[in-house]
This record gives structure tokens, C-alpha cells and sequence, in this order.
């Protein structure tokens, strides 16, 4: 049966209601009795009829995606299966394989849907010029610096760089971030730099640079730290030898009594020679020496009074 290839409503008509149901237009165009892919875009060229209702019901099939999405999600037949094992024992064990097929069927369900229709079913902001009527501004976009607010929209072609700095109030307080007024500031800069064509801006004070002595004392009220105004601190540590390596901790032993003889140093070292020979390597140092003292007081001191 040969494919239709003139325009006709009727088939139009089909191939919309089956989008609205939920198939795609490469399996629409598989039937007999329709036609091929590329007559169907061959009238969308040429119809803005057929255009405006061709983009209408692939929304309508987007949305017949997130219910599917919906109806994958929440089915959980065939989550649990059960298993023998090699004991013989059947026990319930999570299906692995269909809970990753179900995440393929989602996630694929959920990219076709935010690329066909981002507005809204898209992760971030509509893209420009999505669903926009011939002639319609296209090069809008929300607010380029500070915080989006509510109907804040500009005109643009070219992004402008706008590189912040400390900013100080004619009476030399400082402009918090995040503020109103520090947004209108930044946004300010921002039009008067695309209007004159530049690129980038500065705005505020860079105190890295060298800045008025008052302005770094401000800043040094507000974080603390110690900023150089003409650069002369900075020359000066420049001047200033590298610092030598951080000091090692070295062992310092306890000195021996200076007390003992090199005769008695001998007898020590020969009981020392003695303990590594005779006693046991895991023996704890204190059953060694309650040993000796025990046998040293048996033999001088007697039986009688070893224990004291």
C-alpha cells in the first residue's frame, strides 16, 4: 500500500490524537496507511497550521511521559523475588535487575521530557526562545548580576564582566553584599559598561592596589585584617630574610645521679646484662624488678621480712 505523500487534515488529525495517547512519531509513521518521516516533516515546513498543532500534542505526549514516569515509580511488582540458597532455604531478596531497568525507563522518560519540553518539565530556567511566537523578543534573559527579583528583566547581547570590590557610602560607610543597594550598584555598572561596548568593569575600591588611608582603615574595622595603602609594608617584608626551618624537638634523657661511682655505673650495667639474658623478652619490666627485690630481701633481710 503506497504512503500518502499530498497534505490531508484527516491524517493530521491521526497523527496528533495518536501523540496525545502517547506514541511517538517514529512508531505513528511505522503504520500503513501513513506516511513517512520525512513527509511529515515536509508539511511541517510548509503548514504553520500543522506546526502549531504538531508542537501542541508533543506537549500533550511529554505529559503522557510523566505519568508513565509516575506509574513506573510507584509499581512495585516484581521488587522482591524469591531466592533458594545453596542450604535450600528460600528467602525474599530485592530484584536488582528490574529496579535498574526501571531507572533506565525513568531516567530516559525524564531526558526526553526536559529536552522536548523545558519549559516545563526542564531542570533549569526555559531556554531562550523556547516556545515563542514569530517576532517575539528573544535575547531576554533574568537579571545578569545581584539577586533575581521579581519583573527584573534586561536587554542584552553581550555579557558583561563586572568585578567587585569593597564599596563605601559617600559618608564611608561600607555597602554590604547581598543588599539592595549593593545589587542596584553592580547592575548599574553592568549597563553603563555594555552601553559603552566594554567588556569587563571594576567597581569599588581594590585595596591590593594601593587605596586612601581611610578606606583601608575601614576595612581593617570590618575584618581585621592588616592591609597595606601604598605598598611600603609590602616592600618591607620583601627586605625581610626568608625565615629560617620551624625548630626540632630533640630528646633530652633525665641526667644520672651524679652521686654514683663508675663501680657502681658497672654493677647497674651488669644487672641490666643479666635481665636481657635470663628474663623472658615479654616479661613486663615491673614483675622483673619485684623479682629482684624479692630475692635481694630474702637474702639480706631474711624470710621474715620480705614483704614490706
Amino acid at each position: 500500500m503506497a504512503r500518502p505523500s499530498e497534505y490531508s487534515p484527516e491524517i493530521v488529525d491521526a497523527i496528533c490524537d495518536r501523540m496525545v495517547n502517547g506514541q511517538g512519531l517514529l512508531k505513528i509513521c511505522a503504520d500503513e496507511g501513513m506516511p513517512g518521516r520525512v513527509t511529515v516533516y515536509r508539511w511541517l515546513a510548509s503548514n504553520p497550521e500543522f506546526r502549531k498543532r504538531f508542537a501542541e500534542a508533543r506537549e500533550a505526549l511529554m505529559d503522557f511521559y510523566a505519568e508513565q514516569i509516575l506509574n513506573i515509580a510507584f509499581d512495585e511488582s516484581g521488587d522482591v523475588i524469591l531466592d533458594q540458597g545453596k542450604d535450600g532455604k528460600t528467602s525474599a531478596v530485592a530484584n536488582h535487575a528490574k529496579v535498574q531497568r526501571d531507572r533506565l525507563k525513568v531516567d530516559s522518560l525524564k531526558w526526553t521530557a526536559s529536552r522536548l519540553f523545558p519549559k516545563r518539565y526542564g531542570d533549569k530556567m526555559e531556554l531562550l526562545g523556547q516556545n515563542v511566537e514569530e517576532g517575539e523578543a528573544v535575547n531576554k534573559i533574568s537579571v545578569i548580576t545581584g539577586v533575581p527579583r521579581a519583573g527584573d528583566t534586561i536587554q542584552w547581547k553581550d555579557p558583561v564582566r563586572v568585578i567587585v570590590h569593597p564599596m563605601l557610602r559617600e559618608d564611608g560607610s561600607l555597602i554590604p553584599q547581598g543588599t539592595p543597594e549593593h545589587d542596584a550598584a553592580v547592575e548599574k555598572a553592568a549597563q553603563e559598561a555594555r552601553a559603552k561596548g566594554a567588556k569587563s568593569v571594576r567597581l569599588g575600591y581594590d585595596l591590593s592596589d594601593g587605596a586612601d588611608a581611610s578606606v583601608a582603615d575601614l576595612m581593617r574595622e570590618v575584618d581585621g585584617r592588616t592591609r597595606s595603602v601604598d605598598g611600603r609594608e609590602r616592600a618591607g617584608a620583601a627586605e625581610r630574610p626568608p625565615a629560617g626551618p620551624p625548630p626540632q624537638l630533640t630528646y633530652q634523657p633525665t641526667p644520672p645521679p651524679a652521686d654514683l661511682t663508675p663501680e657502681a655505673w658497672s654493677r647497674i650495667a651488669r644487672v641490666s646484662e643479666l635481665i636481657e639474658q635470663i628474663a623472658p623478652s615479654d616479661e613486663m619490666p615491673e614483675a622483673v624488678f619485684g623479682i629482684i627485690e624479692t630475692a635481694l630481701r630474702r637474702h639480706y633481710l631474711g624470710a621474715s621480712q620480705q614483704a614490706v
